[in-house]
C-alpha cells in the first residue's frame, strides 16, 4: 500500500533515534526510582510517580518535537470520529480486555510450563477509590495520548515512507518491545498492530488514542473489582483445561469485537481506498463472514455445554 502523501519531511533515523533515547531514560529512571524510593511507597504515590514519568518521558519530548516540526499535527491521520463509531471502539475495547486476557493465559501457562520465573506486575493494582481514579488517569488518557502520539502520530508517520505496511509492522513490534513485559508480550504485540490498523482503517489518529484509553482503563477496572473478592472467589492460575473451556466464550467476544471494529471502516473514505489498494483489507468481508461463523459454532457449543451433563463438568 502507498504511504499517506505528507508535506514534512519523513526522518526515520531521528523517529527511532528518539524512540531508543525515550526507551533509555525510562529504563534509568524507573532504576532511580527503585533505589531513592521509600519501601513502603503507597499506592498512589506509585501511580503518581508513572504520571510524572509518562508527562517527562513521552510528554515533553513529543511536545519539543511538534515544536520543532511545525507541520506534524497536520501531517498525522486526523479525521474526525463520528459519535457511532467512538462508542464501538469503547465497546470493542472494553470487550477485547477479556480476549486479550485469555491469550496472555495461555502465554503465562506455556511460561510457567518451560520454568521462566513470572515477576511481578510493575504496577500494584488499586486498593482504594483515590487510588483507582489516579491508576485510572495514568494509564487511561494519559498513557494512550503520549503513546499514540508517539507509536501511530511522530513514528508511523517518519516510517511511512517506506509503505504504510512497513510502518504497521515495526510500530506494532516496537510498541510491545518497549513496554519491556515478556509476561505480556503475546498480548502487547496483537494491541500494538491493532491499534496501528485502527489507524490506518479510520484515518484518524483519535481511535488508537480511544481505544487504548478505553482498553486500559476497563484493565484496571477489572484487576480492582478482582481485588476486592474473596480469595476463594478471585481468578486463580488457570491450567490447560480452564482455558480450553474459556475458547467458545472468546471466541464468541472476538468475533463481536471484530464487528464493532471494522463495520464502521466500511463508511470511512479512507478505509475503502485502503480495501482497493491491500489484499488483506479487501478480504474484510469474508473476514466477518468467517467470524460470524465462529461465533455461531462457539454459541452452539457453549449451548451443548450447557446442556450436556457430561460435558458440563
Amino acid at each position: 500500500m502507498q504511504p499517506q502523501p505528507s508535506n514534512v519531511p519523513r526522518r526515520p533515523v531521528f523517529a527511532l533515534g528518539l524512540l531508543l533515547c525515550i526507551y533509555l531514560f525510562r529504563q534509568a529512571l524507573a532504576s532511580l526510582l527503585v533505589a531513592i524510593a521509600p519501601p513502603s511507597l503507597p499506592v498512589w504515590g506509585q501511580y503518581a510517580a508513572a504520571l510524572a514519568q509518562e508527562a517527562l518521558i513521552f510528554g515533553l519530548p513529543l511536545l519539543l518535537c511538534c515544536r520543532a516540526r511545525p507541520g506534524l499535527r497536520s501531517a498525522v491521520r486526523h479525521r474526525r470520529l463520528s459519535v457511532g463509531a467512538g462508542i464501538g471502539l469503547a465497546v470493542a475495547a472494553a470487550l477485547s480486555v477479556f480476549v486479550m486476557n485469555l491469550l496472555n493465559a495461555w502465554w503465562l501457562l506455556l511460561l510457567t510450563r518451560l520454568g521462566v520465573p513470572l515477576p511481578a506486575a510493575p504496577l500494584p493494582v488499586p486498593v482504594s477509590r483515590a487510588d483507582l481514579a489516579l491508576a485510572l488517569l495514568t494509564v487511561g488518557p494519559v498513557a494512550a495520548l503520549c503513546e499514540e502520539w508517539l507509536f501511530r502520530g511522530l513514528l508511523f508517520h517518519d516510517l511511512e515512507g517506506a509503505g504504510t505496511a512497513g510502518a504497521w509492522l515495526a510500530t506494532g513490534f516496537l510498541f510491545a518491545l518497549m513496554h519491556g513485559q515478556y509476561t505480556a508480550l503475546p498480548a502487547h504485540l496483537a494491541l500494538g498492530l491493532l491499534l496501528g490498523g485502527l489507524l490506518v482503517g479510520y484515518g484518524s489518529l483519535w481511535a488508537p488514542m480511544l481505544y487504548h484509553a478505553a482498553y486500559n482503563g476497563v484493565t484496571v477496572l477489572v484487576a480492582y473489582r478482582a481485588a476486592g473478592m474473596p480469595q476463594s472467589e478471585a481468578a486463580q492460575a488457570p491450567d490447560a483445561a480452564a482455558l480450553l473451556a474459556a475458547l467458545p466464550f472468546g471466541t464468541m467476544l472476538l468475533s463481536v469485537c471484530a464487528a464493532l471494529l471494522l463495520l464502521p471502516m466500511r463508511w470511512v473514505s479512507d478505509a475503502r481506498a485502503l480495501r482497493a489498494q491491500a489484499p488483506w483489507a479487501r478480504g474484510a468481508k469474508w473476514l466477518l463472514a468467517v467470524l460470524l461463523a465462529l461465533f455461531i459454532l462457539a454459541y452452539a457449543g457453549a449451548i451443548y455445554r450447557a446442556v450436556t451433563p457430561g460435558v458440563r463438568q
